[in-house]
């Protein structure tokens, strides 16, 4: 139990990580189209999570299976999704030259980030150990919503000797600042 908790947490510590890989500021050159409204600043607004599966399997479906009190998935479900929401709590800054800026409580990070799939999908850090996608749901010039999923197939949750796959998929929308 102690380590499926430990599991979810670190798979909510990752997500805040990969997160803090998505930001870059204005130029007055800057581009047009999707990349010209995405260069600025933008503020967390809010943070939903849409669906967490072990194994294919939801959460509570999978925690139930494996013995897991009621009163206990509520409280991991509570405090998981309230410790999200404080973990996206960031200022992002995409710039014109394809590097953003990512701030949070804790300090700031660097990095890159660019367009692909038709203007679709974000792709952060290409080519580190920090890569990753978010998809555009919807942007306009003061509204940015965004979709990430992650799996981690890291931890054997369960002990029962194969390594678990945890995914854990959420939508991001920030404003305008």
């Amino acid at each position: 139990m102690t380590k499926l908790i430990k599991s979810l947490l670190l798979l909510a510590v990752a997500i805040s990580a990969l997160t803090l890989v998505s930001c870059s500021e204005d130029d007055d050159d800057g581009p047009s189209g999707v990349s010209g409204t995405l260069v600025g600043s933008w503020e967390s607004a809010s943070v939903t999570i849409d669906e967490i599966t072990v194994n294919g399997q939801d959460l509570v479906a999978y925690l139930q299976g494996i013995g897991f009190p009621q009163e206990l998935i509520d409280f991991f479900e509570a405090g998981l999704a309230e410790g999200t929401e404080e973990s996206f709590a960031i200022d992002l800054e995409f710039r014109a030259d394809g590097t953003y800026t990512a701030t949070d409580e804790t300090g700031s990070e660097n990095g890159t980030w660019e367009l692909t799939s038709g203007d679709t999908v974000i792709l952060f850090d290409k080519g580190t150990e920090n890569e990753f996608e978010m998809t555009i749901v919807s942007l306009t010039d003061t509204r940015f919503e965004g979709s990430v999923m992650d799996v981690d197939n890291s931890e054997d949750i369960d002990e029962d000797g194969t390594n678990d796959e945890l995914s854990i998929s959420l939508t991001l929308v920030l404003t305008k600042s």
